[in-house]
């Protein structure tokens, strides 16, 4: 390896770019030590007659036929707090979850979720990671097909210890010290409704600003929907990549894609 490569690789020198915003990476992959699942950070929303469904495959059952899984789903309000926590076993190759089993009034109108597949026998292949980005599909109450998008970017990990126990990491996405801008991708349509998902995957509290707006600060796993004011949006936060999740829609239809 190159004196070069070793410093690209060097965890100081991505630290340091991340925090001044030099060419940041927007996650830091743990390639090293045991095995690690990564999870996205997941919206669900059943506020305004939404309705939240998600599906997950397991290559597990795909490639391992004789063995099952357990899907370990985390739910957490728009404040982060943890909600839910439910474990169950499969050995199904699709796996289809119905959040709204799940959901109840009390735990509020819109939050985040992750799911983490975690095989039922030990795994000895140090340094793996696997990455499924599954897909959240959302309906709404005058809609009649659901619309589909994967999680907003990876920011949990599943990692399983020398002692072969299984741990939450929410080391993944970066910051930075003087904040970063990302430009939504998208014209908005101001004769319909357009809702901004954010939500925060990191260990730490992050802030968000839209269009040089209020400073909204998000705890670990927390999340806010914004409404989309101007045709052109221009998101700010001290996250590496703050892109949100959209939502548009009328009586009629909706579309939710990201940013």
């Amino acid at each position: 390896m190159s004196l070069v490569e070793v410093i690209k690789s060097s965890s100081f020198i991505n630290r340091v770019r991340n925090q001044l915003n030099i060419r940041p990476s927007y996650a830091n992959m743990a390639n090293a030590g045991h095995y690690n699942f990564y999870s996205d950070l997941f919206p669900w929303r059943q506020d305004k007659g939404f309705t939240t469904n998600f599906r997950l495959s397991n290559p597990f059952a795909l490639y391992e036929t004789t063995n099952s899984v357990k899907v370990a789903l985390n739910i957490f309000n728009r404040n982060g707090a943890l909600i839910d926590k439910r474990v169950f076993e499969t050995k199904d190759k699709s796996i289809s979850l119905d959040l709204q089993e799940f959901l109840k009034s009390k735990y509020g109108d819109y939050g985040t979720f992750e799911v983490f597949l975690q095989p039922t026998n030990r795994i000895d292949q140090s340094g793996t990671n696997f990455v499924n980005r599954c897909y959240v599909g959302f309906r709404h109450k005058n809609t009649n097909t659901e619309s589909y998008c994967h999680g907003n970017f990876i920011s949990k990990r599943l990692h399983q210890n020398s002692s072969g126990e299984w741990v939450v990491h929410g080391d993944v996405l970066t910051k930075t010290l003087f904040g970063s801008s990302y430009w939504v991708q998208k014209q908005f349509d101001m004769n319909i409704k357009n809702e901004l998902f954010f939500s925060n995957g990191s260990n730490q509290t992050a802030w968000i600003s839209v269009n040089s707006g209020k400073k909204h600060y998000l705890p670990s796993n927390a999340s806010i929907i914004l409404e989309a004011k101007d045709k052109m949006v221009v998101v700010k936060s001290d996250l590496s990549l703050p892109r949100p999740i959209i939502f548009s829609y009328t009586d009629e239809w909706l579309d939710c894609h990201h940013a």
